[in-house]
């Protein structure tokens, strides 16, 4: 699951701005990545909202499986339902630290970039850099929400032999594209 970023972020970054450059962003926002705490910092705080809104923090492939495939109000309280979730942890809490990696990576390139070659405002900048950032995050880690997978997708078979498939897609476009 780690893989994402070296894999997909990276290479989509350093297209843009340079590998050194991506380079020293990501080992950044990676170590901040590591607690929630970035969520909390000014600087950020343009950035969180937007990823918040459109459902790229918390939404992971684990919650996408385990909510999808329960029917009743047992299932989610039941013996079974608690392990599966203990044992979903370490993937969704990679998912969330790719997520988070990727978008503080990419906003703080954006915005460097906007207030330095294109002379905006620095809450334009953040704006900007924002809306940069989600584009990345939902092209390296998919969209998170099953509301926007075609209808076909969003229950029974189609949901159990697509969900897995869609990321393996996605992320295949996106190497292809940064190549």
């Amino acid at each position: 699951n780690l893989s994402s970023i070296p894999l997909l972020t990276v290479p989509l970054l350093a297209g843009k701005f340079g590998v050194v450059k991506t380079t020293n962003m990501i080992t950044r926002a990676s170590t901040s990545a590591l607690t929630d705490a970035w969520q909390t910092d000014p600087k950020y705080k343009v950035l969180y909202e937007t990823l918040r809104d459109h459902a790229q923090l918390r939404h992971t492939l684990e919650r996408e499986v385990l909510e999808g495939a329960r029917q009743s109000s047992l299932e989610y309280t039941g013996r079974w339902a608690k392990a599966l979730t203990l044992l979903s942890i370490p993937i969704s809490m990679t998912e969330r630290y790719n997520r988070a990696t990727t978008g503080m990576a990419a906003y703080d390139l954006a915005y460097e970039e906007a207030i330095k070659k294109n002379k905006k405002t620095e809450e334009e900048a953040a704006e900007i850099a924002a809306q940069y950032a989600l584009e990345i995050v939902k092209d390296v880690n998919t969209s998170g929400m099953a509301a926007t997978a075609p209808k076909w997708m969003q229950s029974g078979a189609g949901r159990v032999m697509w969900t897995f498939k869609g990321f393996i897609w996605n992320s295949a476009y996106v190497v292809a594209r940064s190549f």
